[in-house]
């Protein structure tokens, strides 16, 4: 998935619970950090593991409900996190398991119509698996943003920025 899906939805979907928005944007900024694995030339490695990840995070709510505060932002973190893994486990194989099952899963979905006299349907979904292999790449080309990743991403945040900027243009009630 693009990283500005990986942003985006993120961002919006905290806006929507009531987060306030420096947080949420500084929340979906977590968002990019499993693709950080990148700057090491590999990808989808172990930074997409919802093993990983749990493990990264479980330390640290004990920590903040020990402490009686930021239990909410680490769960708002392990969101974030998680539904990068899960973004990216819908769209290629991700090691999703690692290291319990050295696998990386692909979920595949689709619904389809195929309309010719009558219309039929069709669901399919197949799981799909292939070994993960974490070595380094020579180079790689991804996009850091689509046509349909712009065009959603500009869908999630404009109601985001009404709702950010309704102060602004309403008048002042005496």
């Amino acid at each position: 998935m693009e990283p500005i899906i990986h942003f985006v939805a993120p961002f919006a979907a905290l806006i929507a619970a009531g987060v306030k928005p420096r947080k949420s944007f500084l929340l979906a900024l977590l968002g990019l950090a499993p693709d950080l694995d990148a700057a090491l030339l590999i990808h989808r490695s172990f930074t997409h593991s919802i093993i990983v990840i749990f493990l990264a995070i479980i330390p640290l709510m004990v920590v903040a409900y020990r402490i009686g505060r930021g239990l909410s932002t680490c769960m708002q973190a392990l969101f974030v996190l998680i539904s990068h893994a899960i973004f990216d486990f819908v769209t290629d194989y991700t090691p999703i398991l690692w290291p319990l099952d050295t696998r990386g899963y692909w979920l595949h979905m689709a619904f389809m119509v195929h309309v010719s006299g009558s219309a039929k349907t069709a669901l399919y979904v197949n799981l799909l698996t292939e070994p993960s292999t974490f070595s380094n790449f020579q180079s790689m080309d991804a996009p850091l943003f689509t046509g349909e990743g712009l065009i959603i991403s500009a869908v999630l945040v404009f109601p985001v920025l009404l709702k950010l900027l309704k102060p602004y243009f309403t008048k002042n009630k005496v």
